[in-house]
């Protein structure tokens, strides 16, 4: 089985909750569409698992009486993208590795939540200052790939139905 690594689940769910929050979709809207989307690189992300792990942050975040939300969301990608829970920088891809390899165990939602409390935590003590460059994109990032341009798609109402 083809397990979606914890750092690319943790930015789609930090995505799709800012889209979410940002627009008029609804949640499922957002879930299906994503999902949908991880599902041809891996096996475990259904819609229910992307749903849940967007209301366990919007649940947090509005418990801690979060401000700026979208640079939060935004400094989260960054990080997460950028480095490894070890703060070591992300190699996406070398000669003999990628960290777009599926998984060897299915990422536990839980796990990807708890890594988005600890950097709001962390982000917030910090004065929101963790080191993203101003006008950073993840499309812009060397090796991205297809990654990037998921962020780039287009959520249409069709996807409420599961048809996109």
């Amino acid at each position: 089985m083809k397990h979606c690594p914890s750092w690319i689940l943790g930015v789609v769910s930090a995505h799709v909750t800012n889209q979410y929050i940002s627009t008029n979709q609804s949640l499922i809207a957002y879930t299906n569409f994503f999902s949908a989307r991880l599902t041809e690189h891996y096996d475990d992300v259904p819609s229910a698992k992307l749903s849940s792990i967007t209301e366990q942050i919007m649940t947090f975040l509005v418990e801690v009486d979060a401000e700026n939300i979208n640079d939060i969301f935004a400094n989260y990608i960054f990080y997460r993208t950028s480095f490894t829970e070890s703060g070591e920088p992300r190699k996406l891809k070398t000669l003999f590795s990628s960290a777009f390899t599926p998984a060897n165990t299915e990422t536990d939602q839980d796990e990807v939540f708890k890594s988005f409390k600890v950097f709001t935590f962390r982000y917030r003590a910090r004065g929101g200052a963790l080191g993203m460059p101003s006008g950073w994109e993840i499309s812009d990032v060397e090796k991205i790939g297809w990654l990037g341009d998921l962020f780039e798609e287009k959520v249409s109402t069709n996807s409420i139905l599961g048809f996109d």
